[in-house]
């Protein structure tokens, strides 16, 4: 269930951003329109605020709704109920916190910020780029490696876990699901493939291929972890992927951060509904 409206909700977003891109592209009125919406205070900038409030609040109905007898009286998820509440409860604190900052917090100066994107981004050597873009880094970092690059392994290396160890239960519970996978990979997907403004840039790029080839790889060897979501979420990657080879350009000329971080925490998003919600809806 989690699956089905994640995937109508994936798909009308998609088409936004493509559309945004596209018109950016082809249209000579409306070329800097993905440019303008991807700054802050802009469109995408309240996509991100609301999937914060989205996250907190799933993760607060979660904890309501299984201390109040509506939760499945199975022997596992009795054995992982409490582990669940306490990452819920830390996943609600901690994105309560970003979304008050991020409406209270100090509004950025956009025409510094544009001045550093056209004029001095191209001159920074590794570690300025890194001081610049440090934030960005991070969450990049940290969806690459927990949502792409650790699972797409452990599938490769066919891995298993025990689960009369605590640590194996707990990476167990809280593992994604391959269609989280596949929806994390659509945000590293968004970002330019060439007119990269600066030479460092290239790494995000290497880094996604690499996660491409291991989705691959994954897709080959491992076919029963993909449903019919999955094989239609990869043909819209495909689409993706050459539609992003023509418009490159208008990504180049863009901040499109909170474009990518959307996705990126829509996929967060998908990946709590996953592990809180799955034993509730295959009770049904």
């Amino acid at each position: 269930m989690t699956r089905v409206f994640s995937s109508y909700i994936f798909f009308f977003f998609l088409v936004f951003t493509l559309l945004s891109i596209g018109v950016s592209e082809f249209s000579k009125s409306f070329n800097q329109l993905f440019y303008f919406l991807c700054k802050d205070k802009m469109v995408y900038s309240i996509f991100v605020k609301l999937l914060y409030g989205l996250i907190i609040f799933v993760s607060l109905f979660y904890i309501i709704i299984s201390h109040l007898g509506f939760a499945p009286k199975t022997q596992d998820f009795q054995k992982t109920h409490l582990l669940k509440t306490l990452v819920a409860a830390f996943i609600a604190i901690i994105f309560f916190f970003i979304w008050i900052f991020s409406l209270f917090g100090p509004e950025q100066d956009f025409f510094t910020q544009l001045q550093l994107q056209t004029y001095e981004i191209a001159y920074l050597d590794f570690w300025s780029l890194v001081e610049n873009k440090f934030i960005p880094i991070i969450i990049t970092t940290f969806f690459t490696l927990f949502f792409l690059y650790l699972p797409l392994i452990f599938w490769i290396i066919g891995a298993y876990f025990d689960l009369t160890y605590l640590a194996h239960r707990f990476a167990y519970t809280f593992f994604p699901s391959i269609n989280v996978c596949i929806l994390t990979l659509f945000a590293s997907a968004l970002q330019p493939y060439y007119d990269k403004p600066n030479l460092y840039l290239y790494i995000d790029l290497f880094v996604f291929l690499i996660a491409l080839v291991l989705l691959l790889w994954v897709f080959i060897k491992k076919k029963f972890l993909f449903g019919f979501y999955e094989y239609a979420h990869l043909l819209f990657l495909v689409f993706v992927l050459c539609f992003i080879l023509l418009t490159s350009s208008v990504l180049a000329d863009s901040d499109y951060f909170n474009a990518r971080y959307s996705f990126y925490l829509f996929a967060f998003l998908v990946w709590c509904c996953e592990w809180m919600f799955d034993d509730f809806l295959a009770r049904e």
